[in-house]
């Protein structure tokens, strides 16, 4: 019998552009104080975005339900922590602002259990799912990718900068005046 591969709920099979070219790229996309060719870090970015795609295919043809729960994003609740890339924080720091206040235990990025910078996410958020059938092959999935990611910064010659989201963010939307915005938004 043939396997019935079932698509995620919030993953839609994309048709048409690929991401890389219906997200906007950041082009401050380095950490302060370092420089680097502007299209070398659109280079970058095109492959991070066919990076996602291929894991975006990976999972979809394991079969990984998502139940919508937002647990994923309740760090604290579920135990666990996310961490990326500054060109990942980079990315997600791109219109619309984060909804809540910056906090280590959770994403300010989830509303109401679904998540406002879906399609711009990182790779930690990427791999990781609630679904425990999905759990056996999660680690190596996720090691591969990482793996996979690191080559990517070694390949363009950019810093390898890695830590905690809230941390990650912090910096950035600080320097773009968004942390003040984001703390008059009610919680």
């Amino acid at each position: 019998t043939a396997k019935r591969s079932r698509t995620l709920p919030h993953k839609p099979i994309r048709r048409g552009k690929p991401v890389s070219e219906t997200l906007p790229v950041p082009h401050d996309s380095l950490p302060e104080g370092e420089a680097v060719n502007q299209t070398v870090m659109d280079r970058f970015y095109a492959d991070l975005f066919r990076l996602y795609a291929e894991l975006d295919r990976e999972l979809q043809a394991l079969g990984v339900q998502c139940a919508l729960s937002g647990r994923c994003c309740r760090f604290d609740e579920w135990g666990h922590r996310l961490y990326l890339t500054w060109a990942e924080a980079r990315l997600l720091t791109q219109e619309p602002p984060p909804q809540k206040e910056l906090h280590p235990g959770r994403c300010p990025y989830q509303v109401d259990n679904l998540c406002t910078a879906h399609a711009r996410r990182p790779l930690g958020c990427r791999v990781y799912f609630c679904d425990p059938a999905y759990k056996p092959v999660m680690n190596d999935l996720a090691e591969r990718y990482h793996q996979r990611l690191k080559q990517l910064f070694v390949r363009y010659g950019l810093p390898w900068r890695y830590g905690p989201l809230h941390a990650m963010l912090a910096p950035l939307l600080t320097t773009t005046g968004r942390a003040e915005q984001n703390a008059a938004t009610p919680q």
